[in-house]
């Protein structure tokens, strides 16, 4: 991958991070102890959907449901910034330190450890735990945690926990008509299209879970403050990395270094399980149109 792809990956990285940083504080800031019952659920149901579309993704090429193709074939491209150190990742196991973390990085920068632990705490059990029966997910340390200076997983799926058919979905041993899928030509969704769902998805399920606890006119005003506020800080970090690298802060630097567009229409993810009525029209107003015209004053 190269130098240019690269800092594309760490852009759209960083404001997948960046919003939400910008939804976590929102809701946090106006709901108190109540706001974070709301974002814990909804990180929740993020790690939850994540996993349903691994399975999905996992099943259509012919891998079975373990540890190690869930570590190994993800819905994102790696941001070269991640500095892991591999302990053990077989069909049964992935035990690794991670050492440095972009996404940690950004949050603890940014006023949002604490915002950021609430994510660590919730979205890998979710996600990780529902990737497949009696996943076991041990988190002990996380960056995002004052006085830890690495995260440390230790995520296990054992056959013994399984019933036989489930043994069969996870395990080659247990399947002897098991073919194992060519990956050699496999490539990871691109870092735009996996981005891009990400900042749908902890859109629609924090806005989701904000309607449930708080009602449709509160979930309005802090997905407006929270997207206010998204505008502002992308805007200057879009700024400040095209003068960096040289480039233009136009319609095209946006596209290629932005997770969401710059219209909903093109978003086209939004139509493909994540409708809401009242949803669109504060994306338009609160998004689209700001972050348009913020772009269009830089040109």
């Amino acid at each position: 991958m190269g130098v240019v792809e690269d800092l594309k990956i760490k852009n759209l990285q960083d404001g997948w991070s960046m919003l939400y940083l910008c939804l976590a504080k929102a809701v946090v800031n106006l709901k108190g102890i109540d706001g974070e019952a709301a974002l814990r659920e909804g990180v929740r149901e993020f790690g939850y959907d994540r996993s349903r579309n691994l399975v999905k993704m996992h099943k259509a090429l012919g891998l079975k449901l373990n540890m190690k193709n869930l570590f190994t074939y993800g819905d994102l491209p790696n941001d070269p910034r991640f500095k892991r150190e591999r302990i053990a990742l077989n069909p049964q196991e992935r035990i690794s330190h991670t050492l440095v973390c972009p996404i940690a990085s950004l949050w603890n920068s940014n006023d949002g450890q604490w915002l950021g632990r609430i994510y660590c705490e919730e979205f890998h059990h979710a996600c990780y735990g529902s990737y497949a029966p009696h996943v076991q997910v041990n988190l002990a340390q996380t960056i995002t945690q004052v006085y830890d200076d690495y995260c440390a997983f230790a995520v296990y799926l054992r056959p013994g926990d399984l019933t036989p058919e489930q043994r069969v979905d996870s395990f080659a041993e247990y399947d002897p008509s098991y073919v194992e899928p060519d990956m050699s030509q496999y490539q990871p969704p691109t870092a735009k299209e996996g981005f891009n769902k990400l900042c749908v998805k902890i859109i629609y399920h924090l806005y989701e879970s904000f309607k449930k606890h708080f009602g449709q006119a509160e979930a309005n005003q802090i997905l407006k403050v929270a997207l206010t506020s998204y505008v502002v800080m992308e805007t200057a970090f879009l700024k400040k990395h095209a003068d960096m690298e040289g480039a233009v802060l136009d319609g095209a630097y946006v596209k290629d270094n932005v997770p969401l567009a710059l219209t909903l229409a093109e978003d086209l993810y939004w139509t493909e399980g994540y409708e809401d009525e009242a949803l669109y029209p504060l994306l338009n107003s609160e998004y689209y149109v700001p972050m348009a015209a913020a772009i269009d004053h830089q040109e």
